[in-house]
């Protein structure tokens, strides 16, 4: 078929681009960074063990979580806005592996690579096969010595 516009892979890149990338391997900042998202053992249908690692290249860094400093954001693990059957009961995030000085206040920050795990628990169970996957977002941003790119939302269905 000689009309582009009849390809199904158009439709795929277009929802793709409407409900974000669902894949377990995403990558931000062009490459920069890699973020892998496991399902661990579960106790139960209704309790989820969930790892994300995230692998930056050398000389990236990330700020770590919980942060109230203005200006960078940190980074934050959260259940998808859309997510109504499950909820994060228990988020764990590392401490810092390295540290900025910004003014007169010390960041922490991630460097090279680091691991946040989170338990997640069932809220309301649906009769459809789709309420055992899980809708979660991870909001980054990434920056080096000179500076910091836009912040970034990576979108994650397990």
């Amino acid at each position: 078929n000689e009309n582009p516009v009849s390809h199904t892979s158009l439709l795929r890149v277009i929802e793709e681009y409407k409900s974000g990338c669902i894949d377990a391997i995403q990558y931000a900042g062009n490459g920069l960074a890699k973020i892998v998202v496991r399902k661990m053992s579960s106790a139960s249908e209704d309790k989820l063990a969930v790892e994300i690692t995230t692998y930056l290249e050398d000389g990236w860094h990330i700020t770590a979580a919980e942060l109230s400093t203005r200006g960078y954001v940190p980074l934050k693990f959260r259940m998808a806005e859309r997510e109504l059957c499950w909820e994060a009961h228990e988020v764990t995030y590392p401490s810092g592996t390295g540290s900025l000085m910004l003014n007169e206040d010390e960041i922490e920050i991630y460097k090279n690579h680091f691991t946040v795990s989170a338990i997640l628990v069932r809220t309301e169970k649906v009769e459809d096969m789709l309420s055992s996957s899980v809708g979660v977002e991870l909001d980054l941003q990434l920056c080096d010595k000179n500076k910091c790119l836009l912040p970034e939302t990576l979108q994650f269905v397990i």
